[in-house]
């Protein structure tokens, strides 16, 4: 996946969470568990992806380490422009 373009691979990436339970994911991890990438804030990474996933299948907020959830931009608009930005 690592080879497509940026459409491509939120198309591949988001088919490949759409077949999974949301809940069951949520229930198995343990308390105060962390998305983790290496990528800075705002920028296009699959940790946000998971977030908004996360929001949408549960109505839950997933807010960014030290940061609010009203600073993070929607996934879509997570760009190398928007890199360490705050919305």
């Amino acid at each position: 996946m690592l080879q497509m373009d940026r459409e491509d691979y939120d198309k591949a990436f988001f088919e490949k969470l759409s077949k999974l339970n949301a809940k069951e994911i949520y229930e198995s991890l343990p308390n105060n568990a962390v998305l983790l990438c290496y990528e800075k804030f705002n920028d296009w990474c699959h940790r946000r992806a998971v977030a908004e996933w996360l929001e949408k299948e549960l109505g839950m907020e997933v807010t960014e380490w030290g940061g609010k959830r009203e600073e993070c931009f929607p996934f879509a608009e997570c760009t190398a422009e928007n890199k360490g930005k705050k919305a």
